[in-house]
């Protein structure tokens, strides 16, 4: 079981870090183990000593309150991605130095489980609130990818002109109004944390098909990424007087539609998407470049033609050779699936010449080229889905003998 001791916050007007101190205190079970032969012990990856998280802004002065000292270290210490998780450990104890809300331990205490993990809280409690329901603003976590950029685009056609928050300048360099902000450890919660503390009215997150598939325990993104999950904390904040609702529209969407959307919707901010560095021999170049040419948009200078065969070949034998254990990165199969439906509709071209002959029928699916609305039924804001619908029609207009394949929301 893992222990970890959570000091109070550094918190000054541009800086907001928590450093956290992690051991392991083993159960009976595990001290008996210990007593076996080298050989026959169960194995377990290593935790860090020490964990740091935060973020610094150049920008307004940070907003602390005492929810925040609760919300953000539960938040990431719990979530698929923190130090928990992928190390074998199942158990752990977390212990305040400060007091806490009741009502954030308990939702997250309850999250943990969803996601694998038995958790236990020790610390004072605080019956803080916040004392007004937050600004009427739109607020956007920007990635500078495809989602982030073609959700900033139809927020901004429907009239809400969101409030752009991102983690690094490189993600905005055509956007000199966003509000940048520098994670400490680059993980996720430190890239949504800055824009939910600015307690906008709605807050929206980019993310794709995959990411809202559930799995159990939940997979990596499903938390943050999904409408289901969204929801629920948008209902434990308003129980603490932050009247933020969080909103993730890109979820109904395969990512080559979305990716087709930006194209030829929003060609200004198409031109700056930043989803994977030019040349990166990487399977995200791929799913990127695949989602691309599907849709007939240039793949250089992102993807060279001789790297994305390369690429191609390498996924291929992957996918056809050895099962995928996705563990925690559950997402990864609408990923997979995706790119695998693709392949099968394009393999007759040139392009995948050196990959035809083992592409298996299987791996055909209409489903790409759908709005899967059953996902988020009546997304936020009002008008997303139509502007959606000039570019794809809902799943449930699909012909009868579509090969069809639905996420578990």
């Amino acid at each position: 079981m893992l222990v970890i001791d959570v000091p109070a916050p550094s918190r000054t007007e541009d800086r907001y870090e928590f450093r956290c101190r992690i051991r392991m205190r083993r159960t009976p079970v595990q001290r008996l183990l210990r007593r076996r032969p080298p050989r026959q012990r169960l194995r377990r990856h290593s935790v860090p000593g020490t964990v740091r998280f935060g973020f610094t802004t150049t920008g307004p002065a940070i907003d602390h309150h005492p929810i925040w000292d609760s919300f953000y270290p539960l938040f990431y210490l719990t979530r698929n991605g923190g130090p928990l998780f992928d190390t074998g450990h199942r158990e752990a104890t977390i212990r305040f130095e400060y007091p806490v809300s009741a009502t954030v331990r308990d939702f997250f205490v309850h999250r943990a489980r969803e996601m694998g993990t038995e958790l236990s809280v020790t610390a004072a409690t605080t019956h803080a609130t916040f004392d007004d329901r937050g600004s009427d603003r739109h607020v956007l976590a920007f990635g500078g990818g495809k989602d982030s950029r073609m959700l900033l685009g139809a927020l901004r056609e429907l009239g809400l002109d969101p409030l752009i928050v991102t983690t690094g300048a490189e993600n905005v360099p055509d956007l000199p109004e966003a509000s940048v902000t520098k994670a400490v450890d680059g993980v996720l919660a430190d890239r949504l944390m800055p824009a939910l503390m600015l307690r906008g009215r709605h807050m929206y997150v980019g993310g794709g098909l995959g990411e809202a598939h559930r799995q159990d325990p939940w997979q990596q993104y499903y938390d943050v990424c999904s409408p289901v999950p969204m929801a629920a904390m948008s209902r434990m904040l308003a129980s603490v007087g932050l009247g933020t609702q969080l909103h993730v529209p890109t979820a109904l969407l395969p990512y080559n539609v979305t990716q087709d959307i930006l194209f030829q919707r929003y060609p200004e901010l198409y031109r700056h998407q930043l989803s994977v560095p030019d040349g990166k021999h990487s399977e995200k170049n791929l799913h990127v470049s695949l989602c691309r040419y599907h849709h007939a948009i240039a793949l250089e200078p992102q993807c060279t033609d001789e790297l994305f065969v390369a690429l191609l070949g390498e996924f291929l034998a992957r996918q056809t050779e050895q099962p995928q254990p996705f563990g925690t990165r559950g997402h990864r199969e609408g990923f997979h699936r995706e790119m695998r439906a693709i392949i099968h509709r394009h393999r007759d071209e040139q392009l995948f010449a050196t990959v035809r002959d083992r592409v298996p029928d299987h791996w055909a699916g209409d489903w790409i080229d759908y709005i899967h609305t059953y996902v988020d039924p009546e997304p936020y804001p009002p008008g997303f889905l139509d502007i959606c619908s000039h570019y794809a029609r809902p799943i449930e207009e699909a012909p009868a003998d579509a090969r069809l394949w639905r996420i578990r929301p």
